[in-house]
């Protein structure tokens, strides 16, 4: 009996055994982890990936567009986003296995929307740059008529206190001292007394980054995704012992055609609350990219004046040397026509300024993934039909485009009632400022604007 009991036990923990070592197969199916529906930036790619229903099984995958003239499909799942679409293109993922000799089959779809990206971009941290050989950083003095409590004294920077009504004018030469340089005048509806003061004004070059453009811990400029932008322009602001003046900037089609009173034969210089608009030489940058196609060095210095503010692309791209990951730019994507920025202070994350609010106008030339120049479908000498740029190169279609931030989301965005305004002069702790300042001029010396081809 106890080897009869014995010999069953064995048998059961041999049958047992045997159950756990054959592995059990089904295929229920798959997902794509994107999910059903994906916005994409026109000439960006994106690597899909899926999740398997199932046990022991690895699908071998196809993969299929309903419109490979827009949105395109490699064999290896890549999505590649080639032209805008107006209604979603669906990409099919069909997943294949082997199981007791047949053929199992399972697919999921993916729909696809390619959207301009121009109409995708927002700003939010904002750098204060080094000068370069072009864009010097400029210090000087202001004069500035402005609201003051007659029972303030101030010896620090004022030059003259006088009592005058706004917009009695008529003898600015009397009252002003013989070595001014630029006057601004604060003008009220209420008639109020103003005084008279002396502050400094600071211009940098200034870059309005991209929510996905960012500085990283090594001090380098990164891109989070394929593509973003980056505005650059030329603020000036200004600082008196108190703070650092910030807030809104309006852009004007020319900032330096500003000044009120100046002395004959002075330089004009930026005016503090106002950015320029962009005011491109198309034909000199289409001239440069007819030398950089063909080969040769191109220079982009006349492409933009000095104060043009200017929309640029920026990506990703690996340095050859280092192999480490940077931020590269190219110029022409837009510009600013008409509107505002509002800048406030610093961010949580190290940057050292940040964009309250804005609403602004912008041109922005379509295909910003192929230099903004225009595109044609032709055929080659084989007969085989393609994109390629128009020859001799132009540039692409433009349009108009709004970009708003409100501060307050319950509110809608609104520019200062005027370059004056109460709201429109926020001041920023000097103390504060000061170190930022410091850190984003270190930060300037690195950064450089990467034309690649």
């Amino acid at each position: 009996m106890k080897k009869g009991l014995i010999f069953c036990l064995v048998a059961m923990a041999l049958i047992l055994t045997g159950c756990k070592d054959k592995k059990s197969t089904s295929f229920d199916g798959i997902t794509i982890n994107q999910g059903a529906s994906m916005e994409m930036i026109q000439g960006a790619q994106v690597r899909l990936s899926m999740n398997v229903q199932g046990n022991n099984v690895t699908p071998v995958y196809t993969f299929a567009s309903s419109d490979e003239a827009k949105v395109s499909v490699s064999e290896e799942g890549v999505v590649y986003a080639i032209a805008l679409t107006e209604t979603p293109v669906t990409v099919t993922v069909t997943g294949t296995v082997v199981i007791d000799n047949q053929n199992v089959t399972k697919t999921a779809e993916i729909k696809i929307t390619v959207i301009d990206a121009a109409d995708a971009l927002e700003f939010n941290d904002i750098y204060i740059m080094n000068g370069t050989d072009k864009t010097e950083n400029l210090d000087y003095f202001v004069y500035q008529v402005r609201r003051r409590r007659s029972d303030i004294s101030d010896s620090y920077d004022m030059t003259k206190k006088l009592t005058m009504l706004v917009g009695d004018t008529n003898d600015i030469d009397a009252i002003l001292p013989a070595y001014n340089e630029w006057v601004y005048l604060y003008t009220t509806e209420e008639g109020d007394t103003v005084g008279l003061f002396m502050d400094s004004v600071y211009s940098y070059r200034m870059l309005i980054a991209g929510t996905n453009v960012f500085l990283d811990d090594d001090g380098y400029f990164q891109c989070a995704t394929e593509q973003d932008a980056i505005i650059e322009t030329y603020m000036a602001y200004y600082c008196d012992k108190y703070a650092y003046i910030l807030g809104g900037r309006l852009f004007v089609d020319d900032l330096l055609a500003l000044d009120t009173i100046r002395a004959d034969g002075q330089e004009a210089h930026p005016f503090p609350g106002y950015l320029q608009i962009g005011h491109p030489d198309t034909t000199e940058y289409l001239d440069v990219m007819t030398e950089l196609f063909a080969g040769n060095s191109g220079d982009f210095d006349n492409v933009w004046t000095l104060y043009d503010t200017y929309i640029c692309t920026a990506y990703p791209y690996t340095d050859e040397e280092s192999g480490e990951s940077r931020l590269g730019s190219w110029p022409m994507w837009g510009y600013p026509t008409a509107g505002y920025i509002s800048i406030g202070q610093a961010t949580s994350d190290g940057a050292t300024l940040s964009t309250d609010e804005y609403q602004f106008q912008a041109t922005m030339f379509a295909n910003s993934a192929y230099y903004s120049l225009k595109l044609i479908e032709a055929e080659d000498e084989e007969g085989n039909v393609g994109t390629y740029f128009a020859q001799p190169y132009q540039m692409a279609e433009s349009k108009e485009i709004t970009y708003v931030k409100v501060a307050d989301e319950q509110a809608p965005a609104k520019a200062p009632r005027s370059r004056y305004a109460a709201d429109n002069m926020r001041p920023v702790l000097k103390a504060g400022f000061d170190v930022r300042v410091k850190v984003a001029n270190t930060m300037g010396a690195i950064f450089r604007m990467t034309h690649n081809r």
